[in-house]
């Protein structure tokens, strides 16, 4: 992973100093070259992190921990990340409220997506208020 990660590291480095000569000349093509090299490194990064997710389900699975929930975690770390991306991109293109947008989509997801860990929570609260 290591040598991996180097490579990509340098790739972008190459990208960014390809990126600043273009923007002299064609700033456009320079904001292309950006989005297409942020895109590659956020796809290879996430090819590389099913090793971890087995863990993680690994994990969860010895603890008895619900697969439900596992899931519902996962996907608001995934929304985070994506979110986190694009606004970025957004921001490097100069397009603020883009990437406000995006970050506010995406807050707004993980309130979707976690509803049914929301759901569970309140009831057991409400099985405990009504034991006392």
């Amino acid at each position: 992973m290591i040598t991996e990660t180097v490579k990509i590291i340098l790739f972008i480095i190459c990208a960014l100093f390809l990126a600043i000569v273009l923007k002299s000349v064609k700033s456009n093509l320079s904001i292309l070259l950006i989005i297409f090299v942020s895109v590659a490194a956020f796809v290879f990064i996430c090819t590389q992190l099913y090793g971890v997710l087995d863990f993680i389900n690994t994990l969860a699975d010895k603890a008895g921990i619900d697969d439900q929930y596992i899931g519902i975690i996962l996907k608001c770390i995934g929304v985070c990340f994506l979110g986190e991306f694009a606004a970025g991109l957004c921001r490097d293109c100069g397009e603020n409220t883009l990437a406000n947008n995006s970050e506010i989509i995406c807050k707004c997801s993980i309130l979707v997506i976690a509803m049914p860990m929301y759901i569970d929570i309140f009831n057991l609260i409400l099985k405990l208020w009504e034991s006392v």
